[in-house]
């Protein structure tokens, strides 16, 4: 009984952490001369994005989910980008402003290097892998390595996660791969609240739990 009634109460933590989680508002991305502009919206408010790099147009085709879930293979991403910037040439000194922090920013990757053909970002910042999944081409279900602050793709999907209020990410990819490409979201609502029902449930388990201890006793 004492295990059911914990794994009742385990369910129940578990049923509400997932309830805390949120849906990703992704980067909506216009071409500029030499780079790119976007918005986006945490919290309710809406914050500039500005893209200094080398890139080749907005990918609005190739955003497929892949198989295991690439972008939405964590319990951080509950959707995965529709669109993001497209990449061709090498070039140092990739970055991205922000015109106020974003808390905890992820940032997902397309069809990063080639199979024969490996490809790194090099970051100027930590960060962690959420998920990742095999390319458009090819590749594998763990087609991304990650070592340190360097990151690197074998035609892999990803995303990965910046912790902390961020301000700007900067990255070099020296490997001049044709067609590769990111994208940049954020939490919609960093202090989501739990349903109702969750906490009834929470309640119920840690209640029983209780009741059946003091009985024993």
């Amino acid at each position: 009984m004492t295990r059911i009634l914990a794994a009742t109460t385990l369910f129940c933590l578990l049923t509400l952490t997932s309830a805390l989680a949120a849906p990703i508002n992704w980067t909506s991305w216009k071409l500029t001369n030499g780079g790119a502009t976007g918005s986006v919206v945490q919290n309710g408010t809406t914050i500039d994005v500005t893209y200094a790099g080398h890139s080749m147009g907005t990918d609005y085709s190739n955003w497929a989910e892949s198989t295991p879930a690439a972008y939405t293979g964590s319990n951080i991403v509950d959707n995965a980008p529709t669109s993001g910037i497209t990449l061709q040439y090498a070039s140092k000194g990739n970055t991205l402003t922000f015109d106020q922090a974003l808390i905890d920013p992820v940032f997902a990757l397309y069809s990063v290097g080639r199979v024969n053909m490996p490809v790194d970002y090099t970051f100027n910042q930590s960060f962690r892998l959420l998920s990742q999944g095999s390319g458009a081409w090819g590749g594998t279900a763990s087609s991304i390595s990650i070592n340190g602050d360097v990151l690197t793709g074998r035609e892999g999907n990803g995303v990965i996660q910046f912790l902390g209020n961020i301000s700007s990410i900067s990255w070099d990819n020296t490997v001049a791969e044709y067609h590769h490409g990111f994208s940049l979201g954020v939490i919609a609502n960093t202090n989501p609240v739990p349903e109702p029902a969750t906490f009834i449930l929470l309640g119920s388990g840690l209640a029983g739990l209780a009741f059946y201890r003091r009985k024993r006793k």
